[in-house]
């Protein structure tokens, strides 16, 4: 059985990570657990570009969990100078469509994404993980200063309806969430 990947420190989902890869190489290995894990990783090349994309499906408490990262470190993305972990916390009822969002929190979602995409490619930080499911969705930036981020979240935000956030931060200088998630689905 698969279970999700912990997002220190707003996650509220279970240790120990596995997945399930969903593209086109195809890995099998035993697990530390000595299950085999199935695996398959989003390859544009043979050597995949820093901003490459890749999904990878988990669960929690019963629930899918679907999760979208950076596979690599972005292109000039220097880890001292994105040195706190941003966690964008969005939760909704968990029990009407299996713990994914509800189609009005979703469309709501896509609008909040579209709005702030310009926070996500190196100026104020860099989107790294994005998760789904079990009711709540989660996005983890790499920040400069959480607090003139917030403040650029606010202005990509003005003119939309208020929408349900909490938001943590914390000093993680080498990126080790988003670290421990990418080698625990790549296995290195």
């Amino acid at each position: 059985m698969l279970t999700a990947f912990e997002m220190r420190p707003c996650a509220r989902v279970a240790e120990s990570p596995t997945f399930d890869l969903h593209h086109h190489v195809l890995l099998i290995r035993p697990s530390h657990t000595e299950e085999a894990l199935a695996k398959s990783i989003t390859m544009e090349s043979a050597f995949p570009s820093p901003d490459t994309w890749a999904t990878a499906t988990g669960e929690a408490d019963g629930h899918a969990v679907i999760y979208r990262y950076r596979m690599h470190r972005p292109h000039g993305a220097d880890w001292f100078s994105f040195p706190y972990a941003l966690c964008v916390l969005w939760s909704y009822d968990v029990t009407v469509r299996n713990g994914m969002p509800p189609t009005e929190d979703n469309e709501h979602q896509v609008s909040f994404e579209d709005a702030t995409a310009s926070l996500d490619e190196g100026q104020h930080g860099y989107l790294m993980l994005v998760s789904t499911g079990n009711g709540c969705k989660r996005w983890l930036h790499y920040v400069r200063d959480p607090k003139r981020w917030v403040e650029e979240l606010n202005k990509c935000l003005s003119g939309h309806k208020r929408y349900p956030l909490q938001i943590e931060n914390w000093r993680d200088d080498e990126w080790t969430t988003w670290q421990e998630f990418a080698a625990s689905v790549t296995g290195s």
